[in-house]
């Protein structure tokens, strides 16, 4: 859909599951937004692409079985429970697919809401600025990629924060990431690129 205000996927209530078995680009361009209130699952090779001029909201996880996911909205918001997004069908397939979130990242809503990043041994690319979430936050991936010049993530929870895999600024010129968190940090890998940690 290329027009359409609201895009809504699934329901958490009457339709838990939603699938799709071949590629699947949604699009809400004109300021609309697209909301994945059910789970959103690709199967086979399906990848899994959403694009909004405005807001996508998760209420639910974002699954693929090793094929790529891309979020991009001026704001990606998350509800009140676990957000996942896994490229590893929950860790059948290892190898995993890159993942790409363009946008700001925040909670909806002031709830202890956890955001996980599984990638695989793939790439997860990060290109917005700043993530902020109540509760934990896991990137699992072989690489992390964050590609504006300050980026940021908070945990206004004191949740704890965890890179499961090498954080690299791959943008132009030099680079700082910022982990705010009353809870622990943990880098599993090797901190790099032009970029200083904060």
């Amino acid at each position: 859909d290329d027009g359409a205000h609201t895009i809504t996927i699934g329901n958490a209530a009457n339709s838990p599951l939603v699938t799709v078995q071949a590629p699947t680009v949604i699009q809400s361009p004109n300021g609309g937004f697209i909301l994945v209130e059910g789970k959103f699952a690709g199967t086979g090779n399906a990848s899994l692409n959403l694009t909004s001029s405005f807001l996508i909201g998760l209420d639910n996880d974002i699954t693929t079985e090793g094929q790529p996911i891309n979020l991009d909205a001026g704001t990606i918001g998350l509800g009140p429970d676990k957000v996942t997004l896994d490229a590893t069908a929950n860790g059948s397939d290892p190898d995993g697919a890159n993942i790409t979130v363009d946008g700001q990242l925040t909670d909806l809503d002031a709830t202890l809401s956890d955001w996980v990043v599984n990638a695989g041994n793939s790439t997860f690319d990060y290109q917005g600025n700043s993530v902020v979430t109540q509760g934990n936050q896991t990137y699992d991936a072989a690489t992390i990629q964050v590609n504006d010049g300050n980026t940021t993530f908070t945990s206004d929870g004191n949740g704890a924060i965890a890179f499961n895999g090498a954080l690299e600024g791959v943008g132009v010129g030099n680079q700082s990431v910022t982990v705010n968190t009353g809870g622990n940090t943990t880098f599993d890998a090797l901190v790099g690129g032009n970029m200083a940690l904060e």
